[in-house]
């Protein structure tokens, strides 16, 4: 199996294995089996996968970076809907500027260490 193969294997089945999770616990909550009160508040963990996902990609410095920003949003989001820590939206908005500076400063960083991630920022 070829290296893109691969990961592009390891991405069908990460989200095929989310898919049948969420499905198995709506099934498993429509039979009674199992209460959930609100499926809908775990939707942020949906960036969490995808971010999962593209640091599975194919190795590159910009599905990294672009994975790691997708968890921490889902993270920041499930965080500000339950109220992890006394978080709110109105009190933690914050954490996206640093998260982005941090990126801004990480980017920096990727364009003077790896050739492929400074071609992609010229060539976008």
């Amino acid at each position: 199996m070829g290296t893109y193969s691969s990961y592009y294997w390891r991405r069908r089945v990460l989200w095929g294995g989310m898919l049948i999770a969420f499905g198995t616990l709506a099934l498993l909550h429509q039979m009674d089996v199992v209460r959930i009160q609100s499926i809908g508040h775990y939707w942020p963990v949906i960036p969490v996968f995808a971010g999962i996902n593209n640091i599975l990609e194919y190795p590159n410095p910009r599905y990294v970076f672009r994975g790691l920003w997708l968890i921490f949003l889902g993270a920041w989001l499930f965080a500000s809907i339950e109220q992890i820590w006394g978080l709110t939206f109105n009190n933690s908005w914050p954490f996206l500027l640093i998260a982005w500076g941090t990126g801004l400063i990480l980017a920096t960083f990727l364009k003077s260490r790896y050739p492929a991630y400074k071609a992609y920022c010229h060539g976008h």
